[in-house]
């Protein structure tokens, strides 16, 4: 194949388009062994309301655990329990390397957010989502950007997505966007984050999990202490915080051999989306208590469940 040329032609031409799309790490420093990455939380403590760990479980869209945190901001509105709209803030020095919107077809009524992803350094990955309006910057770079678009239904939802690529740095605190702020928005800022570095999740079919699924990591362990400390306070459910460790959580459930685990629907070879399929896993706030996470497949079977 060619990408010994490729790697050498875009070392010197790491801007051209192409360059960006299949090496979006080139020219980005190594993190070394640095791990503090993140000096400013990327929404303030004033506004956040609580933490989620690692291993939700929201089917049918989120049939699996979790692989990001939630980081739900405060509501208002009564009964309505709107999300506050809160500023979203980059949380240290980090290069932008794709925005995507989402138009959600069919909320009422239809609304766009987005997803930024980031790399701190080299080896670490980064994804916001549910970013509900984004900086004049990045609309700018978002905007001249050429990219590709899919129309897709998970969750029972229907969905558009297009994603571009972009390359722009930003420095800790500079401005992203907002995130909540009106009726039917989520209910605050998603945070994925992936370490090349660490120990590979333990799935019981790893060939299944492509991309960063297997290097998937807490968010909240890249931040400065002072952050980082203040943080694990906010990992709680109805004030009640979560006392056994990980505190914040894991997605790595799969025990080969037995029930517990992610399960497919056979025929399938892809994890997204997660619909059809189900899980026995432990709950990501009380990890003694089992749950069956099933998303469509019961009502496939024609099972009235």
């Amino acid at each position: 194949n060619n990408r010994g040329r490729c790697e050498k032609y875009c070392k010197s031409n790491s801007k051209n388009e192409l360059c960006t799309i299949f090496f979006p790490t080139e020219n980005i420093p190594s993190c070394g062994n640095n791990k503090d990455l993140f000096t400013t939380p990327p929404v303030s403590f004033e506004e956040l309301e609580v933490v989620v760990p690692l291993g939700s479980l929201n089917p049918s869209g989120h049939v699996f655990p979790t692989d990001h945190i939630y980081m739900n901001v405060r509501s208002s509105g009564g009964a309505l329990n709107i999300p506050e709209r809160s500023d979203v803030v980059s949380p240290g020095e980090v290069y932008i390397t794709q925005i995507t919107s989402s138009e959600h077809i069919s909320a009422n009524p239809p609304f766009t957010d987005y997803d930024l992803e980031f790399y701190p350094c080299k080896e670490i990955y980064g994804k916001f989502g549910h970013v509900t309006s984004i900086s004049k910057k990045l609309q700018n770079y978002f905007g001249q950007a050429s990219g590709e678009c899919m129309s897709y239904s998970t969750g029972g939802g229907d969905y558009r997505r297009c994603s571009k690529r972009v390359r722009l740095k930003l420095q800790a605190g500079e401005e992203i966007g907002t995130t909540g702020g009106f009726k039917g928005a989520a209910a605050g800022l998603d945070f994925w984050l992936a370490d090349e570095r660490t120990k590979k999740v333990n799935y019981a079919n790893s060939s299944r999990w492509g991309g960063h699924s297997l290097n998937i990591v807490c968010p909240v362990d890249y931040f400065t202490p002072d952050i980082r400390s203040k943080m694990y306070t906010l990992f709680k459910r109805d004030g009640i915080p979560r006392t056994i460790e990980p505190i914040c959580g894991t997605i790595e459930q799969d025990v080969a051999g037995t029930a517990q685990g992610v399960w497919f629907a056979k025929g399938t070879e892809t994890t997204h989306s997660e619909d059809p399929h189900l899980a026995l896993a432990h709950d990501n706030f009380n990890p003694l208590k089992g749950a069956f996470s099933v998303g469509t497949s019961f009502s496939r079977s024609s099972l009235d469940v």
